[in-house]
């Protein structure tokens, strides 16, 4: 084998084949396969439950095949000059040359070449930034711990007007429709997929103007697959059933506060300093006249107070308790100038949405509800 291409390009591909790789370091595949046909350098690796694939253009000089170590490759691709790189096979290693830098990789002889999963059907198609954006404000609302199955994936529905994303950790809940193009006027599917391994799919596809999402969902297989510029990855869904969640969702409050939200967010970060234990500690909040009393009481550290200017219609009796931290992570996920907050009352969840300022809601499809703090 004997390839030139642009080191931006090598690198990408890499990186992207990377993601069929499963990141722990006991047990599990940790190689790359490179393949070079006319004109093409195709990068493939598989790992128990994923498998990624990326093409990028190259001049072949030489086709042929080796499998190499995955994580070698990536640190050295990553770090290479700006120059164009060579790959070729000498003496059992592959040997990469960039400017004045050269590296000679070992091939791996054991293993057959690692090829992608097959996942048939074309669910539909989404541009690539909505789909990041979209995940990128759902996924902190999933668990981080992963014995809970049930709650560390993001949920899928997909329907012919739109896909519905929802994640929880029991203490919220954040849900976001986004447009898409199904394949069919019919589609009717659902599918629960880790939220780790999504959002990082995700992030490598932001810049397709048009993702490919296909689904296979039998008793078999289920797998969900994605692709887009050159770059196609599938991966096994999560064997959990996600919470019923429909129902339990409150009508929004109709007692509300439209909240600069840098200024919030601000605001949580300067009173929480007080806090030792992030488990049992909150924050109360207090619906003034066209002002919120923010209060953080620390077990040995002290008292922080802070009053900011909001516009507020209707009252809560007592002060509500939230976790700021979970809080503070809403607020950046709405993105936006302004959050409207809704509550009911000290015991049910509070809505968090967008809004462009006070009295202007800004209709994105995101929500965020948050449980209040019942006890210390």
């Amino acid at each position: 084998m004997k390839v030139r291409i642009e080191r931006d390009k090598l690198a990408d591909a890499v990186a992207w084949a990377m993601r069929g790789l499963s990141s722990s370091r006991i047990g599990g595949n940790n190689t790359i396969g490179i393949e070079a046909g006319v004109g093409t350098l195709t990068l493939v690796a598989y790992d128990r439950d994923t498998s990624a694939q990326a093409e990028a253009d190259a001049a072949v000089d030489v086709p042929g095949s080796v499998i190499v170590p995955g994580k070698l490759l990536a640190e050295i691709t990553k770090t290479l000059p700006s120059s164009a790189v060579g790959l070729s096979v000498v003496d059992g290693s592959l040997r990469v040359e960039c400017g004045k830098s050269s590296f000679d990789i070992p091939l791996v002889t054991a293993g057959d070449f690692p090829r992608m999963l097959e996942v048939p059907g074309l669910l539909g198609t989404i541009n690539g930034g909505q789909l990041a954006t979209a995940i990128s404000q759902v996924v902190i609302a999933a668990a981080s711990n992963d014995t809970l199955s049930n709650l560390s994936g993001i949920h899928f529905e997909f329907t012919k007007s739109h896909i519905t994303l929802a994640a929880t950790d029991r203490y919220r809940l954040a849900l976001r429709d986004v447009e898409w193009t199904p394949a069919t006027t019919d589609v009717s599917a659902l599918a629960f997929i880790p939220a780790v391994k999504i959002n990082d799919i995700a992030k490598g596809l932001a810049d397709c103007n048009s993702v490919n999402i296909s689904l296979s969902a039998t008793n078999e297989t289920s797998l969900i697959g994605f692709s887009g510029n050159n770059r196609t990855i599938a991966t096994t869904l999560l064997n959990a059933k996600f919470p019923s969640y429909r129902d339990s969702i409150p009508a929004p409050g109709d007692i509300t506060a439209y909240i600069d939200n840098n200024v919030l967010a601000a605001a949580l970060r300067r009173v929480r300093l007080v806090l030792e234990e992030r488990d049992k500690s909150f924050v109360s909040m207090e619906l003034g006249t066209n002002e919120v009393i923010l209060t953080a009481r620390g077990q040995s550290s002290g008292v922080a107070t802070e009053t900011i200017d909001a516009v507020i219609t209707g009252k809560t009796e007592d002060a509500v308790r939230f976790d700021p931290f979970r809080f503070t992570e809403g607020l950046t996920a709405t993105n936006s100038p302004w959050v409207k907050l809704s509550f009911i009352n000290k015991s049910k969840p509070v809505l968090l949405t967008a809004a462009k300022e006070a009295g202007k809601d800004i209709e994105d499809g995101y929500k965020y509800w948050l449980m209040p703090k019942l006890y210390n």
